[in-house]
């Protein structure tokens, strides 16, 4: 008869629900229907392969069928090391020349001794002019002048293809330099040439210094000359004019002296300007700096086209840079213009070419690893999944242990500090110096001479007397409170065992903003890609006043720009045009990405309101488990679609503001670093911390009314103030369940990350006797392993926060249970026995229920 009464209370409560926020339904799907119109016209306007295939500098694909670069699938750069510029992060665009290539360049060659060799061999040209500008086949061309238009790369790099752009091959092995998989290659010449020479000749991007070549070539003869030069079987080049730069060689090709030179000279200047420009106050930063740049550092680099960068000539360069600038922009050397970053001179300190290249070379060894132990890494995170699981049900058996324990331990542990504090001030006792008060000894920078003091001691005695005394007095009015967190722990596992599919929800929840984010990323994608192809001038001069102006790649030689700006380049920049659909482009990016924020904060408000239902409909049952109604989660999943889209669309919706709100605000703070206005910086600071602390509370209050949604049935805004209402009239319990709910959540998730890391480490270092065979090789064991610790901390993540789901929905029903009924057998308890025991609750039978009772004990 219960059972029968149970179901028709909740099939009236299922057909007593009715939509809720209808405006808000209908607006959003009104919306969500736009927002397929805008990905149609975008899909219909853009061209993704102007965004995912390389396009070289005249806007053409490589690889593109019924092309000229139909057979040349590959990007490749002029000089490479020209991505490495600062400028690149403003125009989002190398400063080189671009081409597509067939395949790309196996063999280390230079323009200088193709042209020298072309009279009496060219099969060399012709290897080289597919690197060369297209049509271009004027070999006897002086080089300045090639250079300047850019007509032909200064030099070829053995490289290969990574992501259909071509890359420099260097990569160690087992502590060798390697190219192409060679410690030395051919020229082109026939020449015999090492892997060190082509580092340092790509780390300085100019000629390679040793002691037998200590001049740089300018220019070349522009006329015919017969007679040649031939030292130790070498032709010299021919040059008009020859410049010196006085650099300094050792006898086996060292530059100490030379470095020693130039920091010295550098130092001179800077104490010359000391009063003038360092310590002058009336000077601002950025005049002191511009003086830096223009002064001390052609100083300081004089020459350094021909230093070859090694680590201790960088450490020196790297400190006379960060003297001058200690002392004029109070910088150090954990400071400056990005992480890590110096630019002397055209040298990339640390983040330059060097760390290019490096970081290309641990990018394709972390990738090996990655293709290496991908089955073990998942493997690890299966491991995780059931270790979560298995954790989650223990709880029922582990909460109270784990948390009384704990605080035990800290009164126990605040306990000995306090007896070690007494002990230390009894022990101090009659020493000389020990009694003198802190007020008199003023402050110490050594911290140890105030544990010499029986005061510091008495002192540190009674604040931890103070905070003993303040959690034993928390723990006896608060244990009922503590009780009935542990008990609500535990009922949340015994639900979870109840309602098992619960833990596979987030597979649910990550479809959808799998699809969300996919959808945002193709739509903004189409929408790059939208419009014709756009080219700007491209200029290495700061003073040029055509830079980032348009320009026509096909007159650009023909017009004064390039004779203006020497150097100059009109390349490809991106893609526009000048329609309404075009120029509105940045505000349909931004709609765009405000629907990202929308929608996927729309998914986890379905995953919690789905979840809510399903847990309320386990505490809602009187008899468990048998009254819990068969699929609780898909039953609460179509029931919420159903009734309750239009409120969980206006909850996400207040969410998505405020948060859109906050990445303005982040983005304001980002371009005003360099303004000095304290009042605007410390406004704008004021509105990210308040902006914060409500999104902090809007999630919070989203959090309950959905809960309350899935109970009642009721709209966002009536469920979010019986939330709150419910919250604050019991606001010491809700404290207390929050912390320890998040304390043994956070200790459940280290543990199962800290075991599955360790498991790891053990397995990947081979120090596992039995799998010790089926371990990979690997260049850095702490690829997998720290994949395995972060994966598994999420996936933990994911089981416990469906966990903390069910503990909140629970407390909420708890809440709502109390005040509702009274334990009679017209209003029951539905709370658990052990939660009406901690309370001294108890339901009371029915006349009919006792005599029934009676009857089955007399028998």
């Amino acid at each position: 008869m219960m059972m029968m009464m149970m179901m028709m209370m909740m099939m009236m409560c299922h057909l007593s629900r009715h939509c809720t926020d209808m405006l808000c339904c209908v607006c959003f799907i009104i919306i969500i229907l736009g927002y397929i119109a805008l990905g149609t016209v975008a899909w219909a306007h853009g061209d993704p392969r102007k965004v995912i295939y390389p396009t070289d500098s005249y806007g053409q694909f490589c690889g593109q069928q019924g092309t000229a670069n139909e057979n040349k699938a590959t990007l490749f750069y002029f000089n490479i090391l020209h991505c490495a510029s600062p400028a690149v992060l403003i125009n989002l665009q190398c400063l080189t020349t671009q081409l597509c290539v067939k395949q790309c360049p196996d063999r280390f060659i230079t323009y200088v001794d193709v042209q020298y060799s072309y009279s009496r061999n060219r099969s060399h040209w012709e290897y080289y002019r597919q690197f060369c500008r297209p049509g271009f086949n004027t070999p006897t061309k002086s080089i300045v002048q090639v250079i300047r238009d850019e007509d032909c790369p200064s030099m070829l790099v053995p490289s290969r293809p990574l992501l259909q752009r071509c890359f420099p091959d260097f990569i160690t092995r087992n502590g060798t330099l390697t190219v192409a998989n060679k410690t030395t290659f051919k020229d082109g010449l026939g020449k015999s040439r090492s892997v060190s020479e082509l580092r340092d000749a790509a780390k300085s991007s100019g000629s390679t210094p040793s002691s037998s070549r200590v001049t740089e070539l300018l220019t070349l003869s522009l006329r015919e000359c017969p007679a040649t030069l031939q030292v130790g079987g070498e032709v010299l080049p021919q040059v008009e004019e020859f410049k010196y730069l006085g650099v300094l060689f050792m006898s086996e090709g060292r530059m100490d002296r030379e470095i020693d030179r130039r920091i010295g000279a550098a130092a001179a200047v800077m104490w010359s300007m000391y009063r003038s420009v360092v310590v002058k106050k009336e000077l601002s930063r950025k005049a002191k700096l511009s003086i830096y740049q223009s002064i001390y550092v052609p100083t300081l680099t004089y020459g350094h086209e021909l230093w070859v960068m090694t680590e201790t000539i960088r450490s020196w360069i790297q400190a006379a840079e960060m003297s001058f600038l200690r002392r004029v922009a109070e910088r150090s050397l954990r400071e400056g213009e990005g992480e890590g970053d110096c630019n002397v001179g055209g040298i990339l300190c640390y983040s330059g070419i060097s760390s290019l290249l490096d970081a290309k070379e641990m990018g394709v060894k972390i990738f090996e690893d990655f293709a290496r132990t991908w089955f073990w890494i998942l493997i690890g995170l299966v491991i995780s999944m059931v270790i979560s699981l298995l954790f989650i049900l223990l709880l029922r058996l582990m909460a109270g242990v784990l948390l009384w324990s704990v605080i035990f331990g800290v009164i126990g542990a605040v306990g000995y500090g306090i007896w070690h504090c007494y002990w230390e001030h009894v022990t101090l006792e009659g020493k000389p110096d020990a009694d003198v008060s802190i007020t008199d000894l003023g402050f110490q920078t050594d911290f140890r001479i105030y544990l010499q003091l029986r005061q510091t001691w008495l002192i540190f005695m009674i604040v931890l007397a103070v905070m003993e005394l303040v959690i034993i007095l928390l723990l006896i009015f608060l244990r009922r409170r503590v009780c009935i967190a542990i008990a609500l722990l535990k009922e949340g596992s015994r639900a979870i065992s109840y309602i098992t599919s619960t833990l596979f929800y987030p597979i649910i929840t990550f479809l959808l903003l799998t699809v969300c984010i996919a959808y945002w990323a193709v739509t903004a994608v189409f929408l790059a890609s939208s419009g014709e192809a756009v080219y700007k001038v491209m200029s290495t001069q700061a003073g040029c006043k055509y830079s980032n102006m348009s320009c026509d790649p096909q007159r650009f030689s023909e017009g004064e720009v390039s004779s203006v700006c020497v150097g100059s380049q009109c390349v490809f920049a991106f893609y526009g045009g000048e329609s309404v659909y075009h120029r509105y482009m940045a505000v349909l990016q931004v709609c765009n990405f405000f629907m990202l924020l929308w929608l996927v904060n729309f998914v986890l408000a379905l995953g919690q309101c789905t979840l809510s239902g399903a847990f309320a409909s386990y505490y809602w049952s009187l008899n468990k488990p048998a009254d819990i109604p068969a699929c609780p989660v898909s039953a609460s999943f179509s029931r919420t679609l159903r009734f309750h889209t239009g409120s969980l669309a206006f909850g996400a919706l207040i969410l998505s503001v405020v948060q859109f709100i906050r990445m303005v605000l982040e983005y304001l703070d980002h371009k005003l670093k360099g303004v000095h206005n304290t009042l605007v910086r410390f406004l704008l600071c004021c509105l990210k911390c308040c902006f914060w602390c409500l999104e902090r509370f809007i999630r919070f209050m989203n959090r309950n009314a959905y809960i309350m949604i899935a109970i009642y049935g009721r709209n966002f805004c009536a469920s979010a103030r019986d939330a709150f209402f419910l919250l604050m009239r019991n606001v010491m319990r809700v404290a207390v369940l929050d912390k320890v709910t998040d304390f043994l959540l956070f200790l459940g998730k280290i543990l199962i990350s800290g075991s599955v890391g360790v498991l790891a480490f053990f397995f990947f270092t081979r120090q596992i006797p039995v799998f010790q065979e089926k371990v990979p090789s690997l260049n850095y064991f702490w690829v997998p392993l720290l994949t395995l610790v972060f994966g598994s901390y999420l996936v933990a993540h994911g089981f416990f926060s469906v966990y903390a789901m069910c503990v909140d929905t629970l407390f909420l029903c708890f809440l709502v249970d109390l005040e509702k009924n009274d334990g009679s057998a017209a209003r029951p308890y539905y709370m658990s026995s052990s939660l009406r025991s901690i309370l001294n609750k108890k339901n009371h039978r029915s006349t009919e229920e006792r005599k029934r009772g009676g009857a089955q004990r007399r028998k």
